[in-house]
């Protein structure tokens, strides 16, 4: 059947397959994060021929919040779409929300849930059967930000935006809403800062690097605002340095894949934009995703993916020391979705796994000695675990 849905998921397996968009078992993310590592590693190979490369101590830090040199933002959308309810309510610190397809498991599209930690009680939050992946809860549980995959009205090219819905599934609400003929910029991978104030995403739109240049279709960190009544206004570039997949503690800290370093991938700024430090790993950084600060910002882990293959594992580092900390986390061929509990101890992940190679959610304390399958479906997907950010 070819439809615009069935286009979005063809889109979603090859050409932005690094956004971390788990397929169903036909096509398992074991071959689109081979995809993705081989384009987030051909824009870091790019980056550092055109002189972003190099160490931590030779890269410079990212010029103040705002939007550099006068770099059009995109303008949100205000009217909110309705949508049915579902009668959930918000999540508590208690649960973990998830991504699933259970509700039709032969499709690449999904909706959001909810259960214990343990993986009981099940409860359906949203009913848009849409290709979502990676949410982000609100500080008091009521709302989710998340990815999803349409498609663009401007010559029929699918493209990727931020979505918001409330927990009950009600007040759907994109926003972004990129339909530029050129570029067609993607936007995805959000998050909540933990009060609220602003929403961190990763855009491919128009940008400035961190040598004043105008740049296209280069991931960089964005932000907007994420406070009730203001959601999604005054959108604006947070770094220069070209980067993806952020991640924020309690303190407003952030981390993230800086893609132009060859020996430091990982980078922490502040919510001022102030660079704290960059982590080195052997993993280049296009083979790097789904980075996760633990709530305290002791510790950040992230999925480390192999050169030439589509395996991928979980890593952990002490912020402080910047050293590894626990063993090398896998429960599976593919593991990612990395996301720490209130705790700052208990990591939750996906991972493919079984006969079958459907993604399940799995938990794991550290050192990261044993793991506990979450999610017990078994015949769906269930991937990219998120919680309630405490105080």
């Amino acid at each position: 059947m070819k439809s615009e849905k069935a286009g979005i998921s063809a889109k979603f397996r090859c050409r932005f397959s690094f956004l971390h968009v788990k397929m169903p078992r036909a096509m398992t993310t074991l071959v689109q994060r081979g995809i993705a590592s081989s384009l987030l590693g051909a824009i870091a190979l790019f980056l550092a021929g055109c002189g972003g490369g190099g160490g931590g101590a030779t890269v410079p830090t990212a010029t103040p919040i705002g939007t550099p040199n006068g770099t059009p933002t995109a303008t949100p959308i205000a009217t909110a779409t309705p949508v049915p309810g579902t009668g959930g309510s918000p999540v508590t610190a208690n649960q973990v929300a998830f991504v699933s397809n259970r509700a039709n498991p032969s499709s690449s599209s999904g909706d959001l849930y909810k259960s214990n930690l343990d993986g009981s009680n099940v409860v359906r939050l949203t009913s848009l059967n849409q290709p979502l992946d990676k949410p982000s809860v609100s500080r008091d549980g009521s709302r989710l930000v998340f990815q999803l995959g349409e498609s663009n009205s401007l010559g029929g090219t699918n493209n990727i935006e931020i979505g918001i819905i409330n927990a009950n599934g009600s007040g759907f609400q994109k926003l972004t809403d990129d339909t530029t003929v050129g570029g067609r910029p993607d936007d995805y991978n959000p998050v909540f800062a933990p009060n609220d104030q602003y929403i961190y995403w990763t855009s491919t739109r128009r940008a400035v690097n961190e040598n004043g240049l105008t740049v296209d279709g280069i991931p960089h960190i964005w932000r907007m605002s994420g406070a009730i009544g203001s959601t999604g206004a005054n959108q604006e570039q947070f770094v220069a340095e070209a980067s993806a997949f952020p991640s924020v503690d309690r303190n407003g800290n952030i981390a993230y894949v800086a893609l132009n370093q060859t020996t430091s991938p990982i980078a922490l700024r502040t919510s001022a934009n102030i660079l704290i430090k960059r982590i080195s790993d052997s993993t280049p950084a296009g083979q790097i995703f789904d980075v996760a600060l633990s709530p305290d910002g002791a510790r950040v882990a992230f999925s480390a993916g192999t050169t030439g293959t589509s395996s991928s594992v979980i890593r952990a580092y002490d912020v402080g020391t910047t050293g590894r900390v626990g063993g090398t986390l896998s429960a599976g061929a593919s593991n990612g979705g990395s996301a720490w509990r209130s705790d700052s101890q208990t990591l939750f992940f996906d991972a493919a796994n079984g006969a079958v190679n459907r993604r399940e959610v799995f938990s794991s304390v550290l050192p990261f000695s044993t793991t506990t399958q979450v999610t017990q479906d078994n015949t769906s997907d269930n991937y990219s675990p998120a919680f309630l950010p405490t105080s």
